[in-house]
């Protein structure tokens, strides 16, 4: 089996490790490569056959789309 590349949002850091999720909903424990990862990062992790991550790569562009949305979404809700 061929190593396979999912966008993921990373959830949480914490004791060394990150947790992410994809858009489906599966959790992926990444223990390596995860330094300049932060919370709500979205990435491109590369998983080997054993689902475990072997490389990860950050999507800032779409990382700041996201938040960028978010953003103006809450300033939406409170300033109506």
């Amino acid at each position: 089996m061929e190593a396979e590349s999912k966008k993921m949002r990373v959830d949480r850091i914490e004791e060394g490790l990150a947790v992410a999720y994809t858009d489906d909903g599966k959790e992926y424990i990444l223990r390596e490569n995860i330094a300049n990862l932060k919370e709500s990062d979205i990435i491109m992790a590369t998983a080997d056959e054993n689902g475990n991550v072997i490389k990860v790569q950050v999507q800032r562009e779409e990382t700041e789309n996201v938040k960028q949305t978010m953003k103006n979404r809450l300033q939406n809700l409170f300033n109506k």
